[in-house]
């Protein structure tokens, strides 16, 4: 199980200070940010003080209705992507404002449990496979999906254009002078139809047309574990097989952590050695030394036009929308 000096280690904070923090001191002054990634990632390692779960149960008895937020896993394991847990971040507290709790479903129970009358909505994060469209379209409720760009008429969806910032990112690379650039992100088991995940990698195979210097999709990391664990272990190996990359394009910030301290104990240094980009910004980029390159895929904003989304269907509209955010390319270094 993960302890206070675990999550300590990967923020770059004092035990002390986590401590503080998951135990919800008023007292303890920090940054938003730090504050932020801590709560993060004690949530992607399974940590739960007591405070922490019971944080998690809304307890708004004056809410009129609730909003459901579903996903592949239920609850907090969403949090297991840094990109979800920050789009869940911007629905609960949207929602907060707006008085709804929050009921947690993996995407399978949605059709079994669901009563309309006490929802208001559903916020499908990460995207749908094949055959669930149509199982979410029969619940007769507002549904907006968050990270698709499926454009079916049946629901509002919302994405951020990965593939046009991933694709200037990743020809800024090459016009540096890298020519040996890795990816290091996970393979998904099932493929879900146009998510984010799945468009950053086919942005960063477009940006080397049917040049040799990119893996090809089956030399994808396919171990299951955390990000940290997947970025540590891909690069680690890579290192033991004798390559010596001189980028790296990580899938979001926390394989960006793994792969740093790999990177580290096998002699290099991020950032100087080897060019770091991750596609995706979550809350550990900042916290890296040197800083990370990321896009930022404007997930808590994301989340929070979800469920505005939602309300504008409650409130009458009825043809649905496609949003697309602009993604931007924060660059402290490269």
């Amino acid at each position: 199980m993960a302890t206070v000096r675990d999550i300590a280690d990967i923020v770059g904070a004092s035990p002390t200070a986590v401590s503080r923090v998951l135990s919800g001191d008023p007292t303890f002054m920090t940054t938003p940010e730090l504050r932020g990634a801590i709560i993060d990632t004690a949530r992607k390692l399974g940590y739960a003080s007591p405070r922490m779960r019971a944080s998690a149960k809304v307890a708004d008895s004056e809410a009129h209705k609730s909003v459901v937020i579903a996903s592949r896993c239920r609850g907090a394991s969403v949090c297991c992507d840094g990109h979800f847990a920050m789009v869940r971040a911007g629905v609960e507290r949207r929602s907060a404002e707006l008085r709804f709790s929050i009921i947690d479903l993996s995407i399978e129970e949605l059709a079994d449990t669901l009563s309309p009358a006490r929802v208001f909505g559903g916020v499908i994060i990460g995207g749908l496979l094949d055959g669930e469209a149509d199982r979410l379209a029969s619940l007769n409720l507002p549904i907006v999906v968050v990270d698709w760009q499926q454009n079916d008429h049946r629901f509002d969806c919302i994405s951020s254009d990965f593939t046009r910032s991933s694709k200037t990112a990743i020809d800024s690379l090459k016009t540096r002078g890298h020519t040996d650039i890795r990816y290091v992100g996970p393979l998904r088991d099932k493929e879900v139809h146009l998510s984010s995940g799945q468009l950053r990698f086919q942005a960063y195979l477009e940006a080397f047309g049917n040049g040799t210097s990119g893996p090809r999709p089956s030399q994808r990391f396919s171990k299951r574990g955390s990000a940290f664990e997947v970025g540590y272990t891909r690069v680690a190996d890579m290192i033991v097989s004798g390559a010596r990359p001189d980028a790296l394009v990580v899938e979001d910030d926390d394989f960006a952590v793994g792969s740093y301290r790999a990177l580290r104990e096998g002699g290099l240094r991020p950032g100087a050695d080897v060019a770091v980009l991750s596609l995706c910004r979550t809350s550990l980029g900042a916290f890296q030394i040197p800083p990370l390159v990321s896009i930022d895929g404007r997930g808590p904003e994301m989340g929070r036009t979800a469920v505005d989304m939602l309300v504008s269907r409650a409130e009458g509209r009825t043809i649905s929308r496609d949003v697309v955010l602009p993604s931007e390319v924060l660059v402290p270094a490269l």
